[in-house]
């Protein structure tokens, strides 16, 4: 699955195994950079998905 998410007012695209995921969701992911043959290159992890609605009931 290929989550699209609003990162600081820019669109990104984020490959997944996450399954659950609808639009209106959050996205808790960590970023990082690791090492490969060919140098670093930056690494995005997504740690779990948040429904909309908890975040909205947590809100009220």
């Amino acid at each position: 699955m290929t989550l699209e998410l609003d990162f600081e007012g820019t669109k990104v695209k984020i490959k997944t195994f996450e399954k659950d995921a609808e639009v209106g969701d959050f996205a808790q992911v960590s970023i990082g950079t690791r090492k490969n043959v060919y140098g670093a290159e930056l690494a995005v992890v997504v740690d779990k998905i948040i429904p909309a609605n908890e975040i909205e009931d947590n809100w009220k």
